[in-house]
């Protein structure tokens, strides 16, 4: 079958156009849509692998994962999906480590512009979680450290053995501190007399206030 002279001109117009016009558009805008993504990610702290052909991105979300399991890597994935984002997930591709997603850039610019947004609050949200998450861990830490550090008192006196206070309530402490100082040499030691000989200058003075009251 032989085409026409006409018919060999009519593909010879789409042809040029396909080359001279389709291809540089689509490849234009598949571009500037690469570079918006990308440089969203780069604002956001993203690490990705940078790739010179392809319609999707490979994002690293392991940071955002709790723990690094695949179990994790679902539960983000349904985090975007309840905001309206469908993503990949590194799984159904058979990726060796959780957290990595892939995110197909060759669509319209109004949609990637609310797609990356919405990403953008999924993950500021997520992060806001982990944070508070490692806060709260950490003020448990340290509330069970100063418990334990606190959680038992040892009077200890010239005349007597160490004695715990663990298992006594408000009323045998009081004693025990009553019978101690009863016991002590100390108040015998350090009488009135002497106080005024070695500090005479802090003597006066807390006479001085003795005497307003």
């Amino acid at each position: 079958m032989c085409m026409s002279e006409s018919t060999l001109r009519v593909f010879s117009f789409w042809l040029d156009w396909i080359n001279q016009v389709y291809l540089r558009a689509n490849h234009d805008r598949l571009k500037a849509a690469h570079t918006f993504v990308t440089d969203e990610l780069k604002t956001l702290g993203v690490p990705f692998l940078n790739r010179n052909a392809g319609f999707f991105v490979w994002i690293d979300f392991r940071k955002y994962l709790k723990r690094r399991t695949f179990e994790e890597e679902m539960l983000l994935w349904r985090r975007f999906l309840d905001n309206k984002i469908l993503l990949s997930c590194g799984k159904a591709f058979e990726c060796n480590e959780p957290g990595w997603f892939r995110i197909i850039f060759a669509d319209k610019t109004h949609r990637l512009q609310l797609g990356m947004q919405r990403v953008r609050e999924v993950l500021e949200q997520r992060e806001q979680e982990l944070l508070n998450e490692e806060t709260d861990q950490s003020c448990q830490s340290d509330s069970e450290g100063k418990a334990d550090s606190t959680d038992e008192v040892i009077f200890v006196s010239h005349h007597q053995q160490p004695v715990s206070t663990s298992g006594c309530n408000l009323g045998d402490l009081i004693g025990l501190l009553q019978q101690q100082m009863r016991s002590s040499d100390w108040l015998q030691k350090n009488t009135v007399e002497q106080f005024a000989q070695e500090k005479p200058e802090v003597y006066d003075v807390f006479n001085k206030l003795v005497g307003k009251q």
